[in-house]
């Protein structure tokens, strides 16, 4: 739902789940609704649930990683008219604790040069004043 309320398709080849919350997806592809050509590949995605909160109802998302990721602009939107991987090679890990969203690992490369990052964000504060601990709840 998170997905297609952002406007995307999600596509992939494989999906693997195991009873502790761990799930792995094989060739995700993320491309708008609208257009055919994904905008977000990777090899590989890996999402770690938590089992209780999901079998009550609420999906909290303690870590998500992807491998052999590139993000590529759409031809429609590209200078040259076809489409242009921006970033590739790039491995990302993402964690949250209560108060923020932890970026553990970002490296990939742009063109020649090799980029990493790393960093925090904080969480957005609830409705009740509290801060959520969820990466679904930072993507709404």
């Amino acid at each position: 739902a998170l997905v297609a309320d952002a406007g995307l398709r999600l596509t992939f080849t494989r999906v693997s789940l195991d009873p502790t919350g761990r799930i792995l997806i094989r060739e995700p592809a993320l491309a708008p609704f609208d257009q055919t050509e994904p905008v977000l590949k990777a090899r590989s995605a890996y999402a770690r649930l938590d089992p209780w909160e999901l079998l009550s109802g609420r999906l909290e998302i303690a870590e998500v990683r992807f491998d052999g990721a590139a993000l590529t602009v759409p031809a429609m939107l590209s200078g040259t008219g076809q489409s242009e991987e921006v970033i590739r090679d790039l491995a990302v890990t993402l964690r949250t604790n209560k108060t923020s969203l932890i970026l553990a690992e970002c490296a990939g490369r742009i063109g020649t040069a090799s980029v990493s990052l790393r960093g925090s964000l904080p969480l957005p504060r609830l409705a009740t004043g509290g801060r959520s601990g969820s990466l679904a709840a930072f993507m709404r």
